[in-house]
């Protein structure tokens, strides 16, 4: 694929990819705001199940967010693999399946988990009037529900494959000058403590960041974007003291073909014109024959 094509198809795909991106923190901080109108009594889990069984409605649409939530996460990043891999050799193609395996996997476990959950509670409350130990019916229900294995297996395989996905993909980027140091090493970061260190006043910086990933995928960041973007090729960030490289200049091309340019941009400068020196070599050759 060349250069222009790169760039056609970035151009075609770049507003489904930010606006997809526009939704990440928008579903998911709408599904907090749901939840948050739930109160659940604190204490152990058997006091809160009748909470969620009186809520199924409400929880219903927050979990349905959230999950959308995760899973958009999917486009945005790659979208972003793509670009980098056009870029650069280095990028493997296999890595590209954990930008959709993981928001993909924990999207489907806040879906399990919510009708893992909601059965949970209602065979509880059903089981527990019935009298008897509560505890000991909840720890067997609990045990019993295989959408909650599946829950726990899918939340395990998730936030394993978007750690990945959230370190591997922001890095390469970088690397080809998509993305600058900064928010590269941001997005690594708040890919890992996130899901490591879940701490609830954290919860929507890894969405948000997804929203400013949307804006410099359209140009709207200010500054503009990093060059790497117009180029439709690898323009690497300097290291300190060096300058910015600039792209490689090359022929234009068109349907795979190369079009006339300007000499500039076809011949290398370092390139030197040897006619001058053959044809004085002939001469000396008939002066010696002569």
């Amino acid at each position: 694929m060349n250069r222009r094509q790169i760039l056609e198809r970035e151009e075609r795909l770049a507003p489904y990819a930010a606006w997809c991106a526009f939704l990440v923190p928008l579903t998911f901080i709408i599904s907090i705001g749901i939840r948050g109108q739930i109160t659940f009594p604190d204490g152990l889990p058997t006091d809160q199940l009748p909470v969620i069984d009186l809520n199924g409605g409400p929880l219903l649409a927050a979990t349905a967010l959230q999950a959308l939530s995760f899973a958009l996460m999917a486009v945005p990043l790659f979208y972003l693999f793509r670009a980098a891999q056009a870029r650069s050799e280095r990028v493997l193609g296999a890595m590209v399946a954990f930008t959709v395996i993981g928001p993909g996997a924990i999207a489907a476990q806040a879906v399990l988990s919510y009708l893992g959950t909601t059965q949970l509670a209602s065979d509880f409350i059903a089981e527990a009037s019935a009298g008897g130990d509560i505890y000991t019916v909840f720890d067997d229900l609990r045990d019993d529900s295989s959408l909650l294995i599946s829950s726990s297996v899918a939340a395990q395989l998730g936030f394993l494959a978007l750690i990945v996905a959230m370190v591997y993909v922001p890095l390469q980027a970088m690397r080809v000058g998509l993305l600058t140091r900064f928010f590269a090493t941001l997005g690594m970061a708040l890919g890992v403590i996130t899901f490591i260190l879940p701490v609830d006043v954290l919860q929507p910086a890894l969405p948000l960041w997804f929203a400013w990933l949307g804006v410099i995928i359209l140009g709207r960041a200010p500054g503009g974007r990093p060059p790497a973007w117009e180029a439709g090729e690898a323009v690497p960030w300097p290291r300190p003291g060096e300058e910015q490289a600039e792209p490689e200049r090359r022929p234009r091309e068109d349907n795979g073909e190369v079009v006339e340019a300007d000499a500039q941009e076809i011949i290398s400068p370092t390139r030197k014109d040897h006619s001058a020196r053959r044809e004085r070599a002939r001469k000396k050759k008939r002066k010696r024959r002569g």
